[in-house]
């Protein structure tokens, strides 16, 4: 990207001639530990609770239509003390003490002001871990305590909760389908004049595990977990994926159950908007593997398990799911499972591609001929699961050098935007299938990070149609974590990012369309362009240990505005904004 000596404030615009020279600056930049000039331990260390809310100062300008309400979620405290001699550290970023943000926007008296509050999710782990001093339940990555006697280690499996109430990876709010499993109904009729907005009907956290939780809209006060066998009582596992999916025209829900053994079932379930009715799209059986996305379409779910397979009774007997995870194969596919929506046909296609790894989907869609086109982040390995050790990102005792000094082993960790091509002519049915005779899902596009990165997000009214650019926190091995956002242009691979300079480090840029012009248009003729829009990001001054919500024009990268906080905020992983009318009385 921008070169390495320079990392001021900045735009700057990259094409597909510059991806090797700005690949080599990555491998360049890590091997010489630039990293040890970008501070970011501010976003994962003594994040305080602010209930709020705190007036924010707002600089520059934000647009009146982006008004509403973002929702952050993700990992906040990393250390439990009051657990005997010794805090109580949590070893891995992804079990960091969940931690849930609000950011209101409104309007008043002709100028827009933003509001800050947020509240822990997290306060039964924390007291279970007060009071046993380990993780009460099966953890993402916890490292296990060398002083633990065998027997110890035996007694705990015994002891563990089925379920771990830190819930704080996606947020689900205003899904008509999950009213069913709300203690908080609808308060979309709440006294404006009170001072309160307009309420999105339930919100829910959801994480890597079948549960979900409920938050209070305005307090974020979390309530007990649901499980999804209130849905259906055939979903009964306890793992689940983090990222459900939501029909942008029906607004129905799907999602993926995993029930793990020796074994797994995933079952692949619909649940109607309009109805209530959950349905059992498919049932596959495969191996435990961690899936975190997934994929829609108009007409069809699609499960691509990737080479991230598990053993579940090492997975107890370590405590955590890396405990248990598999040496990557290589040999290994990954499976493509194609499930029909529509017609109760189950499953219609299988295929496979080269072993690799992602946490992100970014987009499905299906071509005229049928053929379905799948995007997502990928890696080679699943090493990045590691790199995501707190002794890592806070680069304690040498272990970010000992991850990323090694200019090969780096380079094979970097990741790409892939798209894939699964044939329509190459759908059949399930029994017609043997062991190795699934054909190739196509790869079709492939862009090297930092001209491609992480936590992907498109303007939501393009799902499930195909879509042309693709927003992304990117690494250009300045920090341990994300450096800079980019806005990507699959058609011609070029590339514009921003930075906030030195130190600051950026979260999952939220989009937020235009509104169309209300002049009697017909809808398609009413649609703004794609890029039409301002992306929202949270982002952290690592040197003044502050955050501020940034504003920038969407179709040009371009600093509009913040909403400045004067204390810093966890890196989180996910969020939504739901938008509002914009007005709300003085309070």
């Amino acid at each position: 990207m921008e070169p390495h000596s320079s990392i001021y404030p900045s735009t700057t615009r990259r094409t597909a001639e510059d991806e090797e020279v700005d690949v080599a600056d990555v491998l360049k930049n890590l091997t010489a530990e630039r990293y040890r000039e970008w501070p970011n331990d501010a976003g994962f260390e003594g994040i305080t609770e602010h209930r709020g809310p705190i007036e924010l100062s707002v600089q520059g300008h934000i647009p009146i239509w982006a008004t509403g309400v973002l929702y952050r979620t993700g990992p906040g405290a990393r250390t439990v003390d009051e657990t005997g001699p010794n805090p109580f550290d949590i070893s891995h970023w992804f079990d960091g003490l969940a931690h849930t943000h609000k950011f209101e926007i409104f309007e008043d008296k002709g100028k827009v002001r933003v509001q800050y509050s947020s509240r822990r999710q997290s306060d039964q782990i924390v007291k279970d871990i007060q009071a046993w001093g380990r993780f009460p339940a099966i953890s993402f990555g916890q490292r296990s305590d060398p002083c633990m006697g065998l027997f110890s280690k035996f007694m705990s499996i015994f002891y563990r909760k089925e379920r771990l109430d830190n819930i704080a990876v996606t947020v689900q709010a205003g899904v008509p389908a999950l009213q069913g499993l709300a203690k908080v109904r609808d308060t979309s009729a709440s006294d404006v004049g009170q001072g309160h907005r307009a309420g999105p009907g339930p919100v829910f956290l959801g994480t890597d595990t079948a549960w979900l939780s409920e938050i209070d809209p305005e307090t974020m006060q979390p309530y007990e977990p649901v499980h999804p066998k209130l849905l259906h009582p055939s979903l009964k596992g306890s793992v689940g994926v983090a990222h459900a999916m939501v029909d942008p025209e029906t607004n129905d829900y799907f999602s993926v159950n995993m029930d793990v053994g020796l074994s797994a079932t995933y079952r692949i379930f619909h649940v109607s908007a309009s109805t209530r009715q959950t349905t059992i799209l498919a049932a596959i059986q495969e191996k435990p593997a961690y899936i975190h996305s997934f994929f829609l379409t108009r007409g069809y779910v699609v499960l691509c398990i990737p080479v991230s397979q598990y053993d579940g009774l090492r997975a107890t007997w370590e405590g955590s799911l890396l405990g248990g995870l598999h040496e990557f194969d290589e040999n290994e596919p990954c499976k493509w499972f194609v499930v029909d929506r529509h017609q109760g046909r189950g499953l219609v296609g299988v295929f496979h591609s080269p072993a690799a790894f992602f946490f992100h989907s970014v987009n499905a869609f299906e071509e005229e001929n049928g053929d379905i086109i799948c995007e997502l982040v990928r890696y080679r390995t699943t090493d990045i699961l590691f790199g995501m050790y707190y002794d890592v990102l806070l680069n304690r005792n040498g272990e970010a050098k000992e991850f990323w000094a090694n200019r090969q082993t780096a380079a094979r960790r970097q990741l790409h935007l892939a798209r894939y091509r699964l044939r329509r002519t190459e759908f059949r049915p399930q029994e017609n299938y043997t062991r190795g005779s699934a054909p190739l899902a196509e790869l079709e596009l492939e862009l090297p990070g930092p001209h491609a990165g992480e936590m992907p997000t498109i303007n939501p009214a393009y799902m499930c149609r195909k879509h042309r650019y693709v927003y992304c926190l990117i690494s250009r091995g300045l920090s341990t974590l994300f450096d800079s956002i980019a806005k990507i242009d699959t058609d011609t691979r070029q590339v514009m990012s921003w930075s906030g300079g030195l130190g600051h480090s950026p979260g999952e840029a939220i989009f937020i369309a235009r509104p169309p012009k209300e002049d009697g248009s017909r809808a398609e003729e009413a649609m703004t362009e794609e890029d039409d829009g301002v992306l929202l990001s949270v982002v952290l001054d690592g040197h003044q240990r502050s955050s501020y919500l940034v504003c920038l024009d969407a179709k040009t990268m371009t600093k509009l505005g913040s909403a400045e906080c004067g204390f810093a905020v966890g890196f989180g992983f996910h969020g939504q904004h739901l938008r509002s009318d914009g007005k709300r009385k003085s309070v």
